[in-house]
């Protein structure tokens, strides 16, 4: 009797702990239920909210695609106009390049720019470079003239001994130093000196 009352309890523990187990799972399938319930009622409630940004969305693309269109074409215009504008400046210059105005202007703007030059170290040295290119030149000048006066001269007039050299036609061979007194030198290179010590 005691066994087969001890086999009716083990059968009863058994049932009851899978009744137990089977009603765990009832509950956690009803708390799954209820939560995709939920979740689908957040959807619905979320989803009029999510087609209404899509349209507004929709939208603000297409105000942005007629934005840049319009911008597009204002680039494109003021391209435009500024090649315009740099045709037009251009031909201006050139206008002003060929007019009386600009050889007046330059000139007053060198007049202006010379002086402060030649006051500089360079300007001094370029200008007694210049001077005396321009005396060797005026030498060349006056030895050619003098040879033509002596040409026109009576033949067999007697003439006392210059003692100068055979006369010369090409500048770059002409030497002066026949021509120039010791004074010359000397006061040549006075006048260096007294440029050098202005720019000091």
């Amino acid at each position: 009797m005691n066994v087969h009352q001890s086999a009716l309890d083990e059968v009863k523990e058994a049932a009851e702990a899978e009744k137990k187990e089977m009603r765990d799972e009832v509950d956690r399938l009803a708390k799954e239920l209820l939560d995709k319930r939920n979740r689908s009622s957040n959807l619905e409630r979320e989803n009029p909210d999510l087609q209404g940004r899509t349209i507004r969305l929709e939208e603000e693309k297409t105000s942005l695609s007629f934005e840049v269109e319009s911008t597009s074409d204002l680039v494109a215009k003021l391209e435009a106009e500024k090649g315009d504008l740099v045709c037009r400046l251009e031909e201006a210059v050139e206008t002003f390049k060929a007019s009386p105005e600009f050889g007046a202007t330059a000139m007053e703007q060198m007049d202006k720019l010379v002086p402060k030059w030649v006051a500089t170290r360079l300007g001094e040295d370029w200008m007694v470079e210049q001077s005396k290119v321009s005396y060797r030149r005026g030498l060349f000048k006056t030895q050619q003239v003098f040879r033509r006066k002596l040409a026109l001269l009576p033949k067999g007039t007697s003439l006392p001994d210059f003692s100068l050299p055979p006369p010369c036609d090409d500048i770059e061979e002409f030497d002066p130093t026949p021509y120039i007194e010791e004074e010359d030198f000397g006061e040549e290179e006075n006048e260096e000196i007294g440029l050098g010590d202005q720019g000091n």
